[in-house]
């Protein structure tokens, strides 16, 4: 039985995704609790990851106003009066895959939020794991237009990341299970490459063993959250969690509340731990 599980989040950090974030981060509290109950344990990493490089409040956009940076990066109230403007953000900051610490622009925390450990990810011992959470998974509006949630995760598995040194060092962890939640509302195909390809690069971070690995989506797929002009409505990002058979599962990223999508995640996590054998 899995004593740890290492917990990734990709939240698309675009301009519609306001009410999706606040549904997360609503969800977050009686999820990690029902996983504590049930797995009996609390050793967890917690990792946040946006789907971008940079958002569109670069330095260059914040005083051009372009891409729409001066509603989005100082104009709106949100934005804690330029804050994404003027704050300092360090290299790891603007790296796709690597964790959040600083969200920044319209709708994001506009702060430097207070994770324990001194990672990018929390740890089991965050004094407010909820009030921690919050701050990191609201990473705000002001992202590319183009997202990109599997480039996030396979930029999050690569090596020299993980590694000594890396944006995220420490954070996969050879004991532990991976669970990865990538959340996008955007139908297009803008990531490189293929499903194949994607579930190669996670299952590859865990040592080849796909039962390491659940993979859960909220994403576009399903009735009530179609667009006419995009009729597969994200069928790629569909096709990549079928790819991990029943450690899989995928929910309508527009339902209003998504406590019942993690509740049923459970189980499936609860069954990997289960069937899990870390390598020796």
């Amino acid at each position: 039985v899995c004593e740890a599980v290492d917990f990734l989040f990709v939240i698309d950090n675009s301009v519609s995704m306001r009410d999706q974030q606040t549904a997360l981060i609503a969800s977050f509290p009686q999820f990690m609790a029902t996983i504590e109950s049930t797995l009996e344990t609390t050793n967890w990493h917690i990792m946040v990851v946006d789907t971008d490089a940079e958002t569109r409040c670069t330095p260059a956009n914040c005083m051009s106003g372009s891409f729409g940076a001066q509603k989005l990066c100082l104009d709106n109230p949100d934005t804690n009066n330029g804050y994404a403007c003027t704050a300092t953000f360090e290299a790891c900051d603007n790296t796709i895959g690597a964790g959040v610490l600083n969200p920044a622009g319209d709708g994001a925390s506009n702060q430097l939020c207070d994770v324990a450990g001194g990672n990018r990810y929390m740890v089991e011992n965050d004094p407010d794991l909820a009030g921690t959470f919050g701050c990191i998974a609201q990473v705000g509006l002001a992202g590319h237009p183009a997202e990109r949630p599997m480039d996030a995760i396979v930029a999050a598995m690569a090596p020299a990341i993980n590694a000594p040194g890396g944006c995220n060092a420490g954070f996969l962890r050879q004991e532990a299970i991976l669970v990865v939640t990538f959340i996008s509302d955007d139908p297009n195909v803008e990531d490189a490459g293929l499903p194949q390809n994607w579930y190669d690069a996670v299952v590859s971070a865990k040592g080849g063993d796909p039962g390491a690995v659940v993979v859960l989506g909220l994403t576009p797929a399903f009735d009530g959250c179609s667009n006419p002009n995009k009729p597969d409505k994200g069928k790629h990002w569909s096709n990549f969690i079928k790819l991990f058979g029943d450690h899989g599962l995928e929910g309508s990223v527009c339902s209003s509340e998504y406590n019942s999508f993690f509740q049923s995640a459970v189980s499936i996590i609860d069954k990997a731990c289960d069937e899990f054998e870390p390598p020796k």
